[in-house]
């Protein structure tokens, strides 16, 4: 049996980038801790990221104009769900006898 303990952290940049400002950075973390058998799979998922943006766009000159600009313009708001999933399988090390070993190959 193996104990594993695991606290994964990912980071990412949010927005555009711009020289004069730092980005503004998401940070995804979790911990836990499992007993295993050598060579089984641990299946992590739960890291979940949700955005949103707005775009919008319009026709030059003509979307300016009070009133009748809304005719010569269009909005869109896109929603976004991702879940990031780790697989894991760990094994044991046996020292200079592993190094020579060859793990099974995953399909």
């Amino acid at each position: 049996m193996i104990t594993v303990e695991l606290k994964p952290d990912f980071r990412t940049p949010v927005g555009q980038f711009s020289p004069e400002v730092p980005p503004t950075i998401s940070k995804r973390s979790m911990t836990s801790t499992l007993v295993i058998k050598e060579g089984e799979t641990i299946v992590l998922g739960g890291l979940v990221q949700e955005s949103e943006s707005d775009v919008s766009t319009k026709v030059p000159i003509l979307g300016d104009i009070p009133l009748l600009g809304k005719i010569f313009s269009s909005s869109n708001t896109s929603k976004r769900k991702a879940e990031l999933m780790i697989y894991i399988t760990p094994h044991i090390s046996y020292g200079e006898a592993f190094k020579t070993a060859s793990l099974p190959e995953v399909d």
